[in-house]
């Protein structure tokens, strides 16, 4: 699955209203799979001049398996 977190200032959040992408300094998306309790990323790709910081891709990492279930759950129920 593929997870992107978006950068303003220093509020990182996924799923942005049109206006928060537009206004978003930087993302990065992210493909990633779940093996047992640990994500695999095995993908990223970054866009935007602005840098992440170390604290912010640790915080990045946390969101992106938080949304990478939510995404598995609807997913596993459609198919």
């Amino acid at each position: 699955l593929s997870v992107t977190i978006f950068k303003l200032g220093t509020a990182l959040f996924i799923d942005p209203t049109r206006e928060e992408a537009e206004a978003a300094e930087v993302k990065c998306n992210f493909g990633l799979t779940k093996q047992g309790k640990k994500y695999m990323i095995h993908s990223a790709q970054k866009t935007g001049a602005k840098p992440f910081t170390q604290k912010e891709l640790e915080t990045a990492a946390v969101l992106i398996g938080e949304k990478y279930d939510e995404l598995y759950d609807k997913l596993k129920k459609v198919l």
